[in-house]
């Protein structure tokens, strides 16, 4: 999948929530619409999908990965703390889940790709070293990983390609001398394996892609000509295989998609004028193929997304208006597809994203409540829901944090004065709850956190002294509480958390 190289630095929300479901609304052809995540995910770019429907997005600037299941209740896996250890995640874009439910994510400007178990458990597998013997990763595009749990990744600025085994053995795979006959690799972006192993990558820079078979043969596929019939491939980014062995490449700047055959035809599917009736794509980005050889391509600046059929139809599932009652999509990067066909698609600029079913039903199942009697809302960030079905929203600029019921009765529950004894909110930004219905939220530009009890006492729970012992907090942003009552604070700039007890001991 393509990922975008704008870095939008913002606010991430370091927490777990669970989201009932998604207003439900109807396009103007018809079609019902359902925005799938939007709070707590910012520049949204990778997106991946596993064999059970769990959907995995990668938010670039809030350097955070949150998981969607099926049933609809999210969770963040991984934030910018990284393994919590010394290893950071920052940028994170490519992003990839084998049969396992392990998840590999890249971090762009950490130079590194970091592996989170079902359980949790977080580890480096390739750091900017890349294989310990002077092939290096910088600035890694995307991952894709194989049957048997081999991970590959692209680097885009050292331009080459690196596999990580499953027993951490690292090789590189191709490099910017491309096939070796002079057919380089500039800019590598995209990744895909099909069924047997073969690994397909797109050089951006150098208009091609290559084919590297499990014993290392490099073989060019496509290159700047595009189907040698008039049709050329410039900027390729993005790179997408089928069940019966069939390449797709997508043109950014060509702003068209190829199919090319495992007997080497390749055809051009689909320019920008689409089908001729308005369903084309400027600008393609992200290429993916479900199960039954549809093929679909997101287009910026005209966000939207076509299928593109095996008989060469060509429509347009999802476009900028979202779902048509003000949840609009802005410059669609990542697009994963499940073994139902169901198509997942980020929208980085309008910091959401939507799931497309086979029969058009889309599916929203975040979305921010807007108080428009009252105080203000503005900049809403941070969002939980309790075990009751309130709903807690942050207002970052607004400097608050509201409370609304599944009967939608709003309340300010915390504003600007914080606790009314001087220790002020400003700039809220996570917001977590926990089962006995207290709420906690950082405030980031006051280096603070609070505590809401259930009977509306604000108690400031730890401030920019951090534990007292020389560990600061600085810029908190992510809240989380666990099991046992304890409440987890991360620190942006100060680079550390901290775990708050039951009883106000700061760890």
């Amino acid at each position: 999948m393509r990922h975008s190289t704008t870095l939008i630095k913002a606010l991430i929300i370091a927490c777990a929530w669970q989201v009932v479901g998604g207003e439900l609304a109807r396009g103007a052809d018809g079609t019902i619409i359902t925005e799938i995540i939007r709070a707590g995910l910012v520049d949204p770019g990778g997106i991946a999908v596993d064999s059970v429907g769990n959907v995995y997005v990668a938010g670039a600037g809030s350097n955070n990965v949150l998981k969607i299941t099926p049933a609809g209740v999210i969770t963040e896996i991984i934030v910018a703390t990284g393994d919590l250890a010394r290893v950071r995640l920052d940028v994170p874009f490519g992003i990839a889940v084998d049969g396992e439910g392990n998840v590999y994510v890249a971090g762009q400007q950490t130079d590194n790709v970091l592996k989170i178990t079902p359980a949790g458990v977080i580890t480096k597998i390739i750091d900017v070293f890349g294989d310990g013997m002077g092939n290096f990763l910088n600035f890694p595009g995307d991952i894709a990983v194989d049957a048997a749990g081999n991970v590959y990744v692209t680097g885009r600025a050292t331009g080459n390609a690196l596999k990580i085994a499953p027993d951490g053995v690292i090789t590189e795979i191709i490099d910017l001398t491309g096939d070796g006959t002079g057919n380089g690799l500039s800019d590598p972006v995209g990744v895909a394996v099909d069924g047997v192993g073969n690994v397909y990558v797109t050089g951006s820079r150098s208009n091609n892609a290559f084919k590297i078979t499990p014993a290392g043969v490099v073989t060019e596929i496509i290159d700047a000509t595009g189907d040698g019939a008039g049709h050329g491939l410039d900027e390729s980014v993005d790179v997408a295989v089928d069940g019966a062995g069939n390449v797709f490449v997508v043109g950014s700047f060509s702003r068209n998609a190829f199919k090319i055959t495992l007997a080497g035809v390749v055809t051009e599917i689909m320019n920008s004028g689409g089908n001729g009736v308005g369903n084309g794509v400027i600008d393609p980005n992200g290429v993916v193929v479900d199960g039954v050889g549809n093929v679909y391509v997101t287009g910026i600046p005209d966000d939207n997304v076509v299928k593109i059929t095996p008989s060469g139809v060509i429509t347009t599932i999802i476009d900028v208006t979202g779902d048509g009652a003000g949840h609009g999509m802005k410059r669609p990067i990542g697009i994963a597809v499940d073994g139902m066909s169901n198509v997942y698609v980020t929208g980085q600029s309008s910091n959401n994203a939507f799931k497309i079913t086979p029969s058009g039903v889309i599916t929203e199942i975040i979305d921010v409540t807007v108080d428009d009697v009252g105080a203000d809302l503005e900049f809403p960030i941070g969002i939980a829901v309790d075990e009751t079905g309130d709903v807690f929203v942050v207002g970052y600029e607004s400097d608050n944090v509201f409370k609304i019921t599944p009967d939608g009765v709003i309340t300010e529950i915390i504003d600007a004065t914080g606790d009314g004894a001087g220790r002020v909110l400003v700039e809220p930004v996570g917001v977590a709850v926990d089962g006995e219905g207290n709420v906690y939220v950082t405030g980031s530009f006051g280096s603070n956190a609070f505590k809401i009890a259930t009977t509306g006492v604000v108690t400031e729970i730890i401030d920019s002294t951090g534990d007292g012992a020389g560990n600061g907090l600085s810029f908190p942003f992510g809240v989380a509480v666990g099991g046992v009552g304890n409440v987890y604070v991360t620190g942006r700039d100060s680079h550390n958390a901290f775990r708050i007890t039951p009883d106000g001991v700061v760890v």
